[in-house]
C-alpha cells in the first residue's frame, strides 16, 4: 500500500518497534469503549442505541480513510501519514476525555479511527529488498497487532473500572504522544521520487462514508422504533443504491479510493466475501460477550473479571498466527481459510447453544477468537495471490476495506439489535437478545465457511 521507506533508508530496530506501537494503538481503538458502553450511555445522558455510535464512528472513519491514507503514503511516504494519524488519535482522545455530551465524544472516536486506518501502512513501511529482513520486521508488527487485539478489552476494562471512563481517553492520548515521539525519532525521512500525482477520489471517500453512515442510522432507528419497517426498508434500499453507484464510480476513476477491479474474477470475489463475513462474525462476539458477562441477568461480573474470562481466548488469538503460517506453508492459504471459518462456525454454535454455561462461554470464545486470528493471516495473502498482475496492492487495500466494512455493518446491526431488546430503565439487553445475536454470528460464520469451501474448489487463475 505505499512505497517503502526503506527504499531510501533502512529502518532500525527502534523504528520497527515504534511502528509496532502505532499498530498496537490502532488495534486497541476497536475495543477501547466496548467495556464501558453502558457506563457511557448513562454518563453522557443518552440511550444505548445512540451510544453505539461510539463504536461505529471509529469504524466508519477507519474504513473511509484506509484508501486515502495509502494514496497519501504513495505520494509523501508512510512516515508523515502515520505521524498525522497518530496526531489525530491524540486530538480525538483529548476531545473525548474533556467532553460531557455524546456528540463531541463521537467526533473524538472518529478521529481515533484514523489510527486504525494507519495499521496497514506500518506493514508496508518495513518492506525491504531483503525478504528475510522484511519478514522479520512484519512478524514483529504482527505480534504488536496480536497483543493489541488480545489485551485491548482487558486493559480497557481494568482502566475504566478503577480510574473511570475518562481515564481511557487520557491514557490513549498519553500513549499516542509517546508513540508520536518514538515515530518522529525512529523513522527516517523519505526522499526521492514519489508516485505519480493523480486526482484524489473525494467522491469515493464521501460515497463510502455516506453508505456506512446510512447502514448504521437505519439499524439504529429501526431498533428504537423511530422508523417504521417501511421507512427502514426504504433507507436500506437507498444504501444499496449508494453502494452500487459507489462501485461504478470506483471503476471509472483513474485513481480510485479502492481498486474494485482487484476483486474481478470468481476466486477474488470469494476471498473478499470470506473476509467481509469473517470480520462481521468476529465483531458479533466482540460486542456481545462482554455485555453478556457483565449483564445483571447474565453473569453479573465486573469489567475486570469479565476481561479475565476472555483472557484464554485472547491468548489463543495471539498464538494462532504462527500456527496459521505453518498450515499455509504446508497446505496452502485456501486450506487455512477453510479451517479458520469452520472453527469460527463451531465456536458460534457452541456459544448459541451453551452461552448460559461458563464452559460454553470460554470454549466458544477461544474458538471464535482463534478463528478470526487464523483467517486474518490468510485472507490478505489470498487476496494478493488471486489478484491480476499489477493489482496486488489494490487487492490488499480492498481486502482490508472488506474486513472493516464487515466489522462496521456488524457493529451497527448488533448494537441496534441489543439496544432493541433492552427494556426501558434496564442496563443490559434481555437474555433472548443475547441468544439471537449469537445465532446471527453463527449464520455469518456459515456464510464465510461457504465462501471458503467454494474457493478451495475453484481453479487457480
Amino acid at each position: 500500500m505505499g512505497s517503502s521507506l526503506t527504499e531510501q533508508a533502512r529502518i532500525g530496530r527502534a523504528g520497527v518497534h515504534a511502528l509496532g506501537l502505532a499498530a498496537l494503538l490502532g488495534t486497541l481503538m476497536q475495543s477501547l469503549v466496548v467495556p464501558v458502553l453502558g457506563t457511557l450511555s448513562d454518563a453522557l445522558g443518552t440511550t444505548p442505541a445512540a451510544a453505539g455510535w461510539l463504536v461505529t464512528a471509529m469504524l466508519i472513519t477507519s474504513a473511509a480513510a484506509t484508501g486515502p491514507a495509502g494514496r497519501l503514503a504513495d505520494r509523501y511516504g508512510e512516515r508523515i501519514v502515520i505521524l498525522g494519524c497518530t496526531a489525530a488519535l491524540i486530538a480525538g482522545s483529548v476531545l473525548a476525555a474533556v467532553s460531557d455530551t455524546l456528540a463531541p465524544v463521537i467526533v473524538g472516536r472518529a478521529l481515533q479511527g484514523l489510527a486504525l486506518a494507519a495499521v496497514p501502512l506500518t506493514m508496508s513501511a518495513v518492506r525491504e529488498p531483503d525478504p528475510a529482513r522484511t519478514h522479520r520486521a512484519q512478524s514483529v508488527l504482527s505480534t504488536y497487532v496480536g497483543v493489541g487485539g488480545a489485551l485491548g478489552y482487558l486493559t480497557s476494562a481494568a482502566v475504566a473500572e478503577h480510574l473511570g471512563w475518562r481515564a481511557l481517553f487520557w491514557t490513549s492520548a498519553a500513549l499516542g504522544a509517546l508513540t508520536f515521539g518514538l515515530l518522529h525519532r525512529g523513522l527516517p525521512h523519505r526522499t526521492g521520487p514519489v508516485a505519480a500525482r493523480t486526482r484524489p477520489d473525494v467522491l469515493g471517500v464521501v460515497g463510502l462514508g455516506l453508505t456506512l453512515v446510512l447502514v448504521q442510522l437505519t439499524a439504529n432507528r429501526a431498533s428504537t422504533g423511530a422508523w417504521s419497517p417501511g421507512t427502514a426498508a426504504g433507507a436500506g434500499a437507498v444504501a444499496l443504491v449508494l453502494l452500487v453507484v459507489w462501485v461504478r464510480h470506483e471503476l471509472g476513476h483513474p485513481s480510485p479510493l479502492v481498486d474494485v477491479r482487484a476483486a474481478a474474477g470468481r476466486a477474488s470475489a470469494l476471498v473478499t466475501g470470506s473476509t467481509l463475513l469473517l470480520g462481521a462474525a468476529m465483531y458479533v462476539g466482540l460486542l456481545t460477550l462482554p455485555q453478556l458477562l457483565q449483564a445483571p441477568d447474565g453473569y453479573a461480573l465486573s469489567m475486570t473479571t469479565s476481561g479475565l474470562w476472555l483472557m484464554p481466548a485472547s491468548i489463543a488469538a495471539t498464538l494462532t498466527p504462527a500456527l496459521g503460517a505453518r498450515l499455509s506453508i504446508r497446505y496452502g492459504p485456501r486450506t487455512t481459510l477453510v479451517v479458520a471459518t469452520a472453527t469460527q462456525l463451531t465456536g458460534y454454535l457452541v456459544l448459541a447453544v451453551a452461552h448460559t454455561r461458563p464452559a460454553g462461554v470460554v470454549i466458544g470464545t477461544v474458538l471464535t477468537y482463534a478463528a478470526f486470528s487464523l483467517g486474518y493471516a490468510a485472507t490478505p495473502v489470498l487476496a494478493m495471490a488471486e489478484a491480476a498482475v499489477g493489482r496486488t496492492a489494490g487487492a490488499a487495500a480492498l481486502n482490508a476495506l472488506a474486513r472493516t466494512v464487515g466489522i462496521t455493518a456488524s457493529g451497527a446491526v448488533v448494537t441496534a439489535w441489543l439496544a432493541s431488546t433492552t427494556a426501558p430503565g434496564a442496563s443490559s439487553p434481555s437474555p433472548a437478545g443475547f441468544a439471537h445475536v449469537l445465532v446471527l454470528g453463527a449464520v455469518l460464520a456459515a456464510g464465510a465457511l461457504t465462501c471458503a469451501v467454494v474457493l478451495s474448489r475453484t481453479a487457480d487463475h
